[in-house]
């Protein structure tokens, strides 16, 4: 007789713009169940017509209540980004299983403290990574595995969206150093995630310019920069949420000595030019994908691989260690614009500066 195995429980804090992509790939995983929510703002939890069942969901304004309250197997955390650390650092007491939005922290001070707790308590913290899972960027590491681009010289990022003051005016956290973190640590965190985990070498330096195309907001909207990696691979950086009308771009290129390999549309969903060893990939939309939005299909493939890694004890390849290169980029790269000067990423002195801050 087949053994059934229980649903694990899964809370979500925090029911804003994610909520919905977070509560869509919970409910279409055999494996999970949506058991509870949590937010500040009351009129938000009442709010959710689309959730199912949303009376039979247990419902919290207080974080801790929540926690102890519910005894959950995995607790999901969609807060503000400067949170991140008090929330997952409190959640850590009560779950052995966190879920949490990017970035892990807009502070490196306490994004290095949020590592430290979470293995003392030995609790599994799976940064949302989703665009790792997208059909082209899951075939670009396989090639890059077999080494089919040769050596890699350079990996270019670009991200063109469009985010209005309307937008940013619509959640007081939004815009701010401190609660947001700027263009860099909110919208573009994926990119450079994609760009540090397909390179997969440390980084050496890092210089960067950055300005804002709304300029009634504090921190950054824009930011463009450069990256040399200790194999001796450069990258370009280009991000700005200042695109007007509409989002026009979230790409990544890799250019090798064998090969090219370049991920179009609005969130590195299309494979626009494959050529490696003398061959052309004319079937591209084979490895190509057509999402109605920015976020792409990779929430309910993220929340697919989570429930398996827990259930069968494997090895957490979203885990905060495998985060933190990402947030000493996004610090070094506002330092250098603030400083107009290269930044020197093997040196510990430079790794020891803590604020996002122009």
């Amino acid at each position: 007789m087949k053994i059934i195995k229980p649903k694990l429980s899964v809370g979500i804090v925090g029911c804003g713009r994610i909520f919905k992509k977070h509560y869509y790939a919970i409910s279409r995983n055999k494996n999970l169940v949506l058991k509870s929510i949590c937010d500040i703002n009351s009129q938000k939890l009442s709010n959710l017509n689309f959730v199912k069942n949303l009376d039979k969901i247990n419902k919290y304004t207080n974080l801790t209540l929540f926690l102890k309250k519910e005894k959950l197997d995995i607790c999901v955390i969609c807060t503000p980004s400067g949170l991140h650390p008090k929330h997952v650092n409190l959640a850590s007491n009560y779950v052995k299983n966190i879920i949490l939005e990017k970035p892990m922290s807009t502070s490196l001070r306490l994004a290095y403290g949020m590592i430290k707790n979470t293995e003392k308590k030995k609790c599994n913290v799976f940064i949302v990574k989703q665009n790792r899972l997208n059909k082209p960027v899951i075939f670009l590491k396989d090639i890059l595995a077999k080494k089919l681009l040769g050596k890699i010289k350079l990996i270019t990022t670009r991200v063109r969206w469009s985010r209005n003051l309307e937008y940013f005016n619509q959640a007081k956290w939004r815009g701010k150093w401190k609660s947001d973190g700027g263009v860099l640590a909110n919208q573009s965190s994926h990119y450079l995630d994609l760009l540090l985990w397909l390179i997969n070498s440390k980084i050496k330096s890092v210089s960067a310019l950055s300005t804002k195309i709304v300029d009634k907001i504090e921190a950054y909207d824009t930011v463009i920069g450069n990256v040399k990696f200790s194999n001796n691979t450069i990258a370009n950086i280009e991000v700005t949420t200042g695109s007007l009308p509409k989002n026009l771009e979230g790409s990544i290129s890799v250019f090798g000595q064998k090969g090219t390999v370049v991920i179009n549309g609005n969130s590195v969903n299309i494979l626009e030019h494959a050529y490696f060893k003398n061959k052309k990939i004319d079937k591209k939309n084979i490895y190509s994908e057509f999402p109605k939005d920015v976020y792409g299909f990779g929430h309910q493939r993220f929340y697919s691989e989570v429930s398996k890694i827990i259930t069968n004890k494997l090895n957490n390849t979203f885990s905060l260690k495998s985060s933190i290169q990402c947030i000493e980029l996004i610090h070094a790269m506002y330092r250098s614009s603030k400083l107009n000067k290269t930044i020197n990423l093997s040196s510990k002195k430079n790794k020891s500066f803590d604020k996002m801050e122009a």
